[in-house]
């Protein structure tokens, strides 16, 4: 019974090892928020992360951005001191945004969780696609680029954070929709105002006809019965 003891205790201190380690090498990531975002829409996408480099604080996170989207701009955040790097002009005359680095205003310590953030647009050439966005990670002491397939989840993978685009709202992320929409229904419910009031009118303007010709019919007959006598 013993040496069944010896084995067992021994057996499930490895199993749990192993159950914890699995959701630490997971977190041990760069994670981004919402997952998935429509076509078209400007969205705030949120980067976070509560880990260095093997210990190491962090003094730098460098996103690259991905081709096919309208618009990308990085969201002002007091922790960090921003920058970044922009491409050749397009057709249109814009320089894209190529990369963004996000330089804390001092290291942050491994196991502090920090966040950084950008405002972005889909283009509806990305519909249905998994749009990766590397991240280069660097510390006091070393680095590391989670530019790995977004997929890979294994012990000592780098994947990178990843959104998926989806279809294209009727919102185009201005709140156009919304206010077309609230106009349409004020327009509807002015209609319906309007209608009631004139409905109403032509019932007080009927009663009114009716309340005349009652009028003369009574003085016509309050005129023929003397007559009658």
């Amino acid at each position: 019974m013993r040496t069944h003891t010896k084995l067992v205790l021994p057996a499930l201190l490895l199993g749990a090892g192993f159950a914890l380690a699995a959701p630490l090498a997971a977190s041990a990531h760069v994670h981004v928020t919402p997952g998935e975002t429509p076509a078209g829409s400007a969205t705030v996408i949120e980067f976070s992360s509560g880990h260095g480099c093997d210990g190491s604080p962090t003094t730098a996170y460098t996103v690259t951005i991905p081709e096919g989207f309208d618009s990308v701009a990085p969201v002002l955040n007091g922790a960090y001191d921003i920058s970044e790097t922009r491409g050749a002009a397009n057709a249109d005359g814009v320089e894209p945004i190529e990369t963004v680095t996000y330089t804390p205003t001092a290291p942050i310590t491994d196991g502090y969780y920090s966040t950084f953030s950008l405002r972005v647009t889909p283009g509806e050439d990305l519909v249905g696609e998994t749009v990766a966005f590397p991240v280069l990670q660097t510390c006091v002491t070393g680095s590391t680029d989670w530019s790995g397939d977004p997929a890979d989840e294994s012990e000592g993978s780098t994947p990178a954070p990843a959104i998926v685009v989806s279809e294209a709202t009727e919102d185009d992320g201005h709140g156009h929709a919304a206010a077309e929409t609230e106009e349409s229904d004020e327009h509807a419910e002015a209609s319906s105002d309007v209608s009631t009031v004139d409905t109403a009118a032509r019932v007080l303007g009927v009663s009114g006809l009716v309340v005349g010709a009652v009028g003369v019919v009574i003085a016509v007959l309050a005129r023929r019965k003397p007559a009658g006598k």
